[in-house]
């Protein structure tokens, strides 16, 4: 088993939707004009959108609040300064900051006015940080 896989598996509170179709995932990918990293299209086709303690993490998914085409969208009109080879992979709800991901994988903190901060390698590794303190 990949990576972000098994490190989404054991999540606290571990939710998500139904899986993603790959028809879906690259709809999503026109629709932004960017590739997905690999390990983002792993997690939607396993798991579409999840959501656990601490993180409610985008996908491909119906609900607007977690679907990445509409998050990415929404935050690239707030700010014009994102990226066009990033995408929104959480909005932190705190002070404006954004967790977005580019199609290497690499993970960045983003708040408007300020140029995008490397903080992760992957979202793997995002998600392993997170729930280390827990």
């Amino acid at each position: 088993m990949s990576k972000i896989l098994t490190v989404i598996r054991e999540l606290k509170n571990l939710r998500s939707l139904k899986p993603a179709s790959l028809t879906d995932v690259l709809a999503s990918e026109c629709a932004l004009g960017l590739d997905f990293a690999e390990e983002y299209k792993e997690y939607v086709l396993a798991y579409g959108v999840i959501t656990a303690k601490r993180v409610d993490i985008t996908g491909v998914s119906e609900f607007p609040r977690l679907n990445v085409v509409e998050v990415t969208r929404k935050e690239r009109e707030a700010n014009p300064d994102l990226p066009d080879n990033m995408y929104v992979i959480e909005n932190t709800g705190l002070d404006g900051l954004i967790i977005t991901q580019d199609e290497t994988g690499a993970v960045y903190a983003v708040t408007a006015g300020q140029a995008p901060k490397k903080i992760f390698d992957s979202l793997a590794d995002y998600l392993t940080d997170l729930q280390k303190d827990m």
